[in-house]
């Protein structure tokens, strides 16, 4: 996941790459585009299942909704991090060090004003581990420079909401006992979806554009959405046309029992042959 995250970040911002090749694979620096690790991720699925001769769709199933679950609580982390954030609320025409001498951000407008969240300006330590050993940080601003003194849409909350919700979803569907496969198209339908509304409100630039003009613009994560919607409406149409496969949930007294080994299995005895009134089997016709 963290390869495929690292890899596309390193393809949307290529110019970049091609300054410091090396820089741009360490983790601590630039960032991860979440798209790339969820499609390795999937491919590596799929060849680590058939190589074990399972069923790629029943584990693609069982790993749908802690995926769904993981992005929802990752994403606290973009909005305590500063990153992913939407679109100002309250422009303002200084940034910086600037914003901080001109006091507090404005009172925030537009959809959903009491829904913001405010970044603030200021420098800080912290305690790093490097080729220096454990020592504090030289101060530096908390958040960059491009959200701090900003109060924009808190849209990590809005895609933790949203995954949060489709995890349920998912989880239900399994429980429903659907066609095998249901629950991963579930989620490559719901969350593409999400992702593509919740792209109009972001409001960094760092994510990338395929298009950007005037008010219409197209984002990799948008355009990347669009395909997947794409292969996850021509997945419906292959497993409803397809014999379904239904992996039933067990109960709870067959969950963790182990099952028998292929020494242990016994044949089943055969039934004795019947006598007949001589007292002699007929089987053998003696």
């Amino acid at each position: 996941g963290l390869i495929g995250a690292k890899l596309l970040y390193n393809i949307v911002e290529f110019e970049e790459f091609l300054k410091r090749p090396l820089r741009m694979w360490n983790c601590r620096e630039g960032g991860l585009v979440w798209y790339g690790g969820v499609i390795l991720c999937i491919l590596f699925i799929f060849w680590y299942a058939k190589r074990k001769g399972q069923p790629a769709l029943r584990v693609m199933d069982t790993a749908s909704a802690p995926l769904a679950l993981g992005l929802a609580i990752g994403r606290w982390g973009c909005l305590m991090g500063g990153c992913c954030y939407g679109q100002d609320l309250a422009p303002r025409a200084l940034g910086g060090a600037a914003a901080a001498a001109a006091g507090a951000p404005a009172a925030a407008k537009g959809l959903f004003p009491w829904f913001a969240v405010s970044y603030p300006l200021g420098q800080s330590r912290v305690l790093q581990l490097d080729w220096r050993g454990l020592h504090w940080s030289d101060p530096a601003f908390i958040y960059d420079s491009a959200v701090a003194g900003h109060t924009v849409y808190p849209t990590p909350l809005f895609e933790s909401a949203a995954s949060l919700l489709i995890a349920l979803a998912i989880y239900l569907a399994i429980r429903s006992n659907l066609r095998r496969g249901s629950a991963t198209l579930l989620w490559l339908t719901l969350y593409p979806l999400a992702r593509f509304i919740i792209e109009f409100y972001r409001g960094d630039k760092i994510r990338g554009f395929l298009y950007e003009g005037g008010r219409f613009y197209l984002s990799t994560s948008q355009f990347i959405s669009l395909l997947i919607m794409a292969l996850a409406i021509a997945g419906w149409v292959f497993i409803m046309r397809r014999e379904p496969v239904f992996d039933p949930v067990l109960p709870k007294d067959q969950r963790n029992r182990p099952a028998p080994e292929s020494g242990d299995q016994k044949p089943p005895a055969s039934p004795p042959p019947k006598k007949g009134k001589s007292g002699r089997s007929r089987k053998s016709g003696k």
